[in-house]
């Protein structure tokens, strides 16, 4: 635990709603620096775009989405551009009056962004034209996700919420106290069968009826410990991922946990704290901790499979997966490949020096990554 907040440096606390959130600020701890390594794969820059600057630290979950051949991304100024994948052409711009938050979510006709003033706005795919707005109360630092004409929404205050695709109606909600002390963000709800499965400030896992809202079961994913309110803070910060009927949770300061959804069993725990989206395969999952160690976890058994500590103090984002690789990039603006079976570095490609802080995506083959001067860049791994 020591070392943990050593390594963070800092715990800003800042007044949000409910509580106050801990941002975790490292921008005074050194990096570690990169080590050289023999290339194993070929990384090729495609195309880069600028998609309009103005990206704010603070939100990280402007994450883009990805469909049908287009890609969509929002930055924290409110612009929000439509890009051809294949060859980086824009297909349109709009420019919200606001600060945006999160996003974007998407459904089959609609983006979801979640603007500063505590309002979502959903805007038509086809031309980024503002359908609606709905007033939700707190900040949402969660991406929304859009399932069977529903949006979900999760703010910082506790309150998830279900709003009509189609006009923002508020067909249900629901609240969670938040503790006093907790870092700043939200996980983004999981969808399971008829349930929206999220994490809670408090370290609780929540399923509810995705039509009702009404909650059929809650579990304790982490429970706090530590002498001080600083080392209780517990959080599922971080996405929980599904692998058929098996729920995993990250929790900061806390265990990854695999949950049996339908049995609600725990079926194996490990020490490992973070804060991150985690990432799955067939065979394990991916986690990146607090101090930027990426661990391959074994998903059936939990037992730690491989490390990579080459990119300590770095500010990677969440991990990427996909066919033999596990993709990262940083603060310094490097993406780096990793190979999926050892954890070992293939290949190294600088997108530029404002650094990334949006997880990158991936289809058929290549990345697309968001860096923080607003540009969008196409890698091929050859």
């Amino acid at each position: 635990m020591k070392r943990f907040i050593i390594v963070l440096t800092a715990l800003l606390v800042v007044a949000c709603g409910g509580g106050d959130k801990v941002k975790l600020d490292r921008a005074d701890v050194a990096p570690k620096p990169l080590a050289d390594f023999v290339t194993t794969v070929g990384l090729q820059r495609i195309w880069s775009r600028n998609v309009g600057a103005n990206f704010d630290k603070r939100f990280l979950n402007l994450s883009p989405a990805l469909d049908n051949g287009v890609v969509y991304i929002a930055n924290s100024g409110g612009r929000i551009v439509a890009t051809d994948i294949d060859t980086g052409a824009r297909l349109w711009a709009a420019d919200l009056d606001a600060t945006l938050t999160a996003g974007v979510g998407h459904g089959p006709n609609t983006l979801i962004v979640a603007l500063g003033d505590g309002k979502v706005a959903a805007l038509a795919r086809e031309s980024g034209e503002v359908m609606w707005t709905q007033r939700v109360g707190g900040q949402v630092l969660a991406r929304p996700i859009v399932e069977r004409g529903i949006v979900i929404v999760r703010t910082v205050d506790g309150k998830l919420i279900g709003l009509q695709e189609s006009d923002g109606a508020v067909r249900w909600q629901l609240r969670r106290e938040v503790p006093g002390l907790s870092l700043r963000g939200d996980p983004e709800p999981v969808i399971y069968g008829d349930l929206v499965i999220t994490g809670f400030a408090s370290g609780k896992l929540l399923a509810s009826e995705l039509e009702s809202g009404k909650v059929i079961w809650e579990v304790n994913a982490a429970n706090p410990r530590g002498r001080n309110e600083i080392e209780r803070l517990i959080d599922v910060d971080a996405r929980p991922i599904l692998v058929g009927s098996v729920l995993y949770v990250a929790a900061y300061q806390g265990q990854l946990t695999a949950l049996a959804t339908g049995s609600r069993r725990v079926l194996w725990t490990l020490e490992l704290s973070s804060y991150r989206d985690i990432e799955a395969d067939a065979d394990n999952i991916y986690v990146v901790d607090g101090d930027d160690t990426i661990t391959a976890v074994n998903r059936l058994t939990g037992r730690t499979v491989w490390q990579q500590d080459g990119l300590q103090r770095r500010r990677v984002t969440a991990p990427l997966t996909f066919s033999d690789f596990v993709v990262v990039a940083d603060a310094e603006g490097y993406m780096h490949v990793l190979d999926r079976q050892t954890g070992m570095f293939a290949g190294r490609i600088r997108i530029g020096s404002d650094g990334v802080r949006v997880t990158p995506i991936e289809i058929d083959g290549r990345v697309y990554v968001v860096s923080m001067d607003g540009s969008l860049t196409s890698i091929e791994i050859q």
